[in-house]
């Protein structure tokens, strides 16, 4: 029986290292394209970068490099459930939050980039810190999402880029839009909006306005800063409920 098994083993064995090669490989060339993506978005910003010599100050302290753990004990069915802890949700944000600002400081230069550049950019940050497991127009339930951050068992975050084109289309196409992303058992999700209008202040206000007014509005709308509001919202067509992070950007030039 073993010299019958033998032969199948190594075959199957070479069909493995053939297999991981192509992952590896799969792997790579995804990591490259955006990081080309990254690249080209830079190159249409008319900042001056200075380049840090490495050697002494690294860009990135790989000691800090960030795990996501899941919150259950391994069961012994292999279809294991993830979910996703709300500090990691936060840490996330965090990393948008800090693109985002940047993008603030040079209005005049990132207002010329398209929401795809703009999102390749947050990609790229989110990718220094959880390892390349950010994605961009990745499919997810019924369509593409703009930002999907996973670990490799399941998917566990989605986030939509938009720019600001008022209240109705917030409400009515913008949220909208993010549930068609989200199946129902995603517990987090989030909204990244861009404003080239003048007047900030009031652009605030009618996000929050249109929040509130979305038909899935459940509760718990917060201002955890000016610019970034939490809303808990119930899924469409069932009661489960799901917390929405809204950030802002103003890149509105003077």
């Amino acid at each position: 029986m073993i010299e019958n098994k033998n032969p199948e083993i190594e075959r199957e064995n070479n069909i493995l290292k053939e297999t991981i090669k192509s992952h590896l490989q799969h792997r790579k060339e995804t990591i490259s394209k955006y990081e080309e993506q990254y690249e080209e978005a830079i190159s249409k910003v008319n900042i001056l970068l200075k380049r840090k010599d490495i050697s002494e100050t690294p860009l990135v302290d790989l000691t800090v490099r960030k795990e996501i753990q899941t919150l259950r004990e391994p069961v012994v069915n292999p279809r294991k459930e993830f979910t996703l802890d709300r500090a990691y949700v936060l840490e996330i944000l965090n990393i948008i939050k800090r693109s985002g600002m940047e993008f603030e400081l040079y209005p005049t230069a990132f207002v010329k980039l398209g929401e795809e550049d703009l999102r390749s950019i947050i990609l790229s940050q989110l990718n220094v810190i959880f390892e390349g497991s950010a994605t961009g127009e990745t499919f997810s339930k019924l369509g593409k999402t703009d930002i999907h951050l996973n670990i490799a068992q399941g998917q566990i975050f989605v986030a939509e880029c938009k720019f600001w084109s008022g209240a109705k289309d917030y409400r009515e196409k913008h949220i909208d839009q993010l549930f068609r992303y989200l199946t129902w058992r995603k517990n987090f999700a989030g909204i990244i909006t861009f404003s080239k209008n003048k007047g900030f202040t009031k652009v605030l206000s009618e996000l929050e306005k249109a929040i509130i007014a979305h038909q899935t509005y459940s509760k718990a709308f917060t201002k955890l800063s000016d610019t970034h509001f939490q809303s808990t919202h119930r899924f469409p067509s069932d009661e489960k409920e799901i917390e929405i992070h809204h950030l802002a950007f103003d890149l509105s030039v003077k």
